[in-house]
């Protein structure tokens, strides 16, 4: 994080203009090829990551808002944990609310461009329609992006007027910069939504999105190093040195399945082939042959957790005087 709040993240505007390092002056993002590469651009600007890694960031802190809710109008019982995999479903109902997650809504009374709203809900029986869109901008601009949502969606916000005649229909604008910082507008209305588990929500919601905004900085930096033009035993050794250690860090803190770790192998071996640094057709068990004895030396993901594993089971049984039997 404090790489991130210094900036020091190695784009291509820090080594021309803070280290100096650049080679060829080019400041031009490496994955969109069309603005400068800043950390704010990476993290938050980037058109390349715009449907995937930024999407993703979005959806998975908005939902935790979004089941809070569910479960307060009495569309769901319980509430998953922050980081799980689970996504809202499309739609929800029950004999007094409806909830609607990411679905168009096509106007009938006048033109509307911007009709897909992160959120909906409508209570009938208080007579309420809450509409929630979420952001997750540079910190800088959060407070032009809380303006930009209300222009955006005022047509619409007029159209669910019409349509559900005699509701109170509001609009709440969640801006959440990429490190996790909101506004006290933000937290008071969040507090008219859910009351005291406002303050909770939100820290969830931060956790969720700093930590997504981390695996981006790291995707880049792994990125990063494919592509700089180095030979390849060098990129073997910066995925060993740079990729690796970040597996590995949670060796004994997260419960990794076999199977998921062979799916990182496999994923690793798809980049290589993608970069033209392992044929299609090459054998795999020579990549994980040292060096010295003839092979490519790059470290199975694999083979490092079984390792990591039992050292440190040795060592909880050998530890003398610290964990008794």
């Amino acid at each position: 994080m404090y790489e991130l709040y210094e900036q020091l993240l190695p784009t291509k505007l820090y080594t021309k203009e803070k280290t100096q390092t650049s080679t060829d002056g080019e400041v031009l993002c490496r994955l969109c090829g069309k603005v400068a590469e800043s950390v704010a651009h990476v993290l938050a600007g980037c058109s390349s990551l715009a449907q995937t890694k930024y999407l993703y960031r979005h959806n998975a802190a908005l939902k935790i808002l979004f089941f809070e809710l569910l479960r307060e109008h009495g569309l769901m019982e319980e509430v998953p944990p922050w980081y799980s995999p689970v996504m809202p479903k499309p739609a929800y109902q029950n004999t007094t609310s409806e909830a609607f997650w990411d679905i168009p809504i096509y106007a009938e009374h006048n033109e509307v461009r911007a009709n897909r709203i992160d959120a909906r809900l409508v209570n009938h029986e208080r007579k309420e329609v809450c509409t929630i869109e979420m952001s997750c901008p540079w910190i800088e601009i959060r407070a032009k992006k809380d303006e930009e949502k209300t222009l955006k969606y005022g047509p619409m916000m007029w159209e669910l007027k019409q349509r559900y005649n005699g509701y109170r229909v509001e609009q709440y604008n969640v801006i959440i910069d990429v490190l996790g910082g909101y506004s006290k507008h933000l937290e008071k209305s969040v507090r008219k939504l859910l009351g005291a588990r406002a303050r909770s929500v939100l820290e969830r919601m931060q956790k969720s999105l700093i930590s997504n905004t981390l695996n981006i900085a790291r995707t880049f930096k792994i990125n990063t190093y494919f592509i700089l033009r180095h030979n390849n035993n060098n990129k073997i050794e910066a995925i060993n040195s740079l990729a690796v250690p970040v597996v590995q860090y949670s060796f004994g803190i997260i419960d990794w399945k076999i199977s998921e770790l062979k799916k990182i192998d496999t994923k690793t071996r798809k980049l290589l082939n993608m970069h033209k640094m392992l044929h299609p057709k090459a054998d795999v068990e020579r990549l994980y042959i040292p060096r010295k004895d003839g092979g490519r030396g790059l470290i199975d993901v694999e083979t490092a957790f079984k390792t990591a594993t039992i050292g440190l089971d040795h060592y909880l049984k050998h530890k003398e005087g610290q964990y008794p039997e």
